[in-house]
């Protein structure tokens, strides 16, 4: 393989932390964890990775069911799904603390944000619209109204 083509498809840890959405934590997890993760190219304190060896591993984990988190397998996996009242619009391009955000709509017709953990866990399930029904559900249950 020449020396043009290597260098074309080399890039450096903070371009492949950038390339998959994760965290440096999350990077050396996924080496320690030895689940196939490619190994990089020291050049004196730096590390290189080949890029079409990280696509290659991602393709690998996809077609096993599995993903890495932050990963642009997540993005397009969430946009337009459902959880609860919520539908996934699209990321929102900011991050909290290394996170997507995503846009939502929800069936109210307001517009919210929401990270990828809240939507996938349950604990985001609408704009905040379903916390007033439970309230007034509950108030009418207690009071014996109706």
């Amino acid at each position: 393989m020449s020396a043009k083509m290597i260098s074309e498809r080399a890039i450096t840890t903070h371009q492949l932390l950038e390339y998959l959405d994760i965290s440096r934590y999350t990077l050396y997890g996924l080496i320690k964890k030895g689940i196939g993760f490619p190994e990089p190219e020291k050049v004196g304190k730096s590390c290189i990775w080949d890029k079409k060896e990280v696509d290659d591993w991602l393709e690998w984990m996809s077609r096993r069911g599995m993903q890495v988190k932050g990963t642009r397998n997540q993005k397009s996996e969430l946009a337009g799904k459902t959880f609860g009242k919520l539908k996934v619009i699209g990321d929102s391009g900011k991050r909290k603390s290394g996170r997507v955000i995503w846009d939502c709509r929800c069936e109210c017709g307001e517009k919210t944000t929401a990270m990828s953990s809240q939507l996938n866990n349950g604990h985001k399930k609408s704009c905040g619209c379903l916390h007033g029904a439970h309230l007034k559900a509950n108030y009418d249950r207690l009071t014996g109204q109706s």
